[in-house]
């Protein structure tokens, strides 16, 4: 046996290999190593120092920990006596190395099952009509239990998801506020770093924000459309949206963590970038996030021109530069050389939607082309490490047709985002040339 060494992890991934998952641990001094089953991880992140024995078995069970108590117990103390110490930061583990069997790098493509981000939601139901919406007109459906989406927060977890996003409908009303308060508190529970919720603002006062601080809720991403209150209102189809908006940013900048405005990109608002940003940033919101539209369900017919994101692009890059480049984040970029890279996106390979109605998704824009399954009938855990669609088109290179891979305005329609590139191409098979498309040459290629 080799000498014993105390390492610090900060981060994990969890690969399959055959029909068994494992654990990935990467050191700060770089390399990886294979250990350790997924019983254990969950063991050590439910045993912090502070607790008592009871707490800590009661702790194991939240978190789906396999195993009679005393079994569970006697793991406990044995964790305990080997020194391993552990917190919602970092694990610190004894570790011999002569246990190290392979760098991450030799595990078979499609193995890596990491989930950075669960994002799930809530209700269906709101009083907004946003004309870029990915949604078509609402209809009520049945929302699934609790215990179900604490079962999926659960699952997420023991794939090392530390980041839980709850959305909608609008989160804010009605029944729906009180399942994100108990849900962010289960979720701290278990080891979740980062809860943040997507709203408009609507249902929102300081005591509800003070109610979901207290849970656990992190930050807000609210959205303002511009500056202009007039085109607020007819973006969201609701008279008081810009105040109700501007309110909840003001007061949740001194409740929360951070507070960021989303912009959705249409051809009505993206003049009105700049004084949006500006406005956003003096009411309090640590940053601003711009995105186009994804022309799905209210969203088809509203989406911005790729000229004019192009433009907006542009002017988001200058923001960054002279306000800072946390303040201003936008996904699109201008770029003046050819690439024929695959199309990026983490949809499906480190984030995961779930429905209010238990549908699974690799975002939330795709269409029902792409369901993974329903928590309702599977565990997320079994459609996360099992699904063919995402192995065979999330979890791979895709490869791209030669004239998108040479144009300088690719970012803006299929680059970043796979339901940008369904809404263009009707499918995720981008070795077929589009259509039609606001083609631009790259500069090299127009002086040949």
């Amino acid at each position: 046996m080799g000498k014993k060494d105390v390492l610090v992890i900060r981060d994990y991934a969890v690969v399959k290999k055959g029909d068994n998952l494992f654990k990935v641990i990467y050191p700060s001094g770089g390399g990886a190593i294979l250990d350790m089953d997924l019983d254990g991880l969950l063991l050590l992140k439910a045993i912090p120092g502070s607790q008592s024995l009871k707490d800590r078995l009661k702790r194991a069970r939240k978190m789906g920990v396999n195993g009679t108590d005393a079994q569970i117990k006697k793991a406990i103390r044995q964790i305990e006596k080997s020194g391993i110490l552990t917190d919602r930061e970092q694990i610190v583990y004894p570790f011999n190395f002569d246990k190290v069997l392979k760098n991450a790098r030799k595990f078979p493509k499609n193995s890596i099952l990491s989930m950075s981000e669960l994002e799930i939601s809530v209700t269906n139901e709101c009083p907004y009509r946003c004309v870029y919406c990915y949604r078509a007109i609402p209809v009520k459906e049945k929302v699934i239990s609790i215990s179900l989406m604490k079962q999926a927060i659960k699952d997420g977890a023991l794939f090392g998801c530390r980041s839980l996003i709850f959305t909608g409908g609008e989160p804010s009303l009605g029944k729906a506020f009180k399942d994100v308060e108990k849900l962010a508190k289960y979720a701290k529970s278990i080891g979740y770093g980062d809860i943040s919720v997507n709203t408009s603002g609507i249902g929102l006062d300081s005591r509800k924000m003070v109610r979901w601080k207290k849970a656990g809720v992190d930050s807000l991403t609210i959205k303002l459309d511009s500056y202009n209150d007039k085109t607020v209102s007819k973006l969201t189809g609701y008279e008081d949206a810009f105040k109700k908006a501007a309110s909840a940013i003001s007061v949740g900048s001194k409740i929360f963590d951070e507070v960021v405005v989303n912009i959705t990109l249409t051809e009505q608002n993206f003049q009105d970038i700049e004084k949006t940003v500006k406005l956003s940033l003096s009411l309090g919101a640590k940053s601003v996030k711009v995105t186009p539209t994804v022309p799905f369900g209210r969203g088809t017919g509203s989406e911005i021109s790729l000229k004019n994101m192009k433009k907006t692009a542009i002017l988001c890059q200058k923001m960054m530069k002279k306000l800072g480049g946390r303040k201003v984040l936008c996904p699109i970029k201008v770029r003046n050389r050819a690439y024929s890279s695959p199309l990026i996106c983490l949809a499906g390979i480190t984030r995961v939607f779930v429905k209010e109605d238990g549908n699974v998704y690799p975002c939330t824009y795709l269409s029902d082309k792409w369901k993974l399954g329903n928590i309702s009938k599977e565990r997320l855990k079994a459609i996360w490490s099992k699904s063919a669609i995402l192995d065979d088109y999330f979890r791979k290179k895709t490869p791209i047709n030669k004239k998108c891979g040479n144009c300088n305005i690719r970012e803006y329609c299929i680059d970043t985002c796979k339901a940008m590139a369904e809404a263009y191409f009707k499918d995720l098979n981008m070795e077929k040339e589009p259509k039609e498309c606001l083609y631009e040459p790259q500069r090299n290629q127009r002086a040949r």
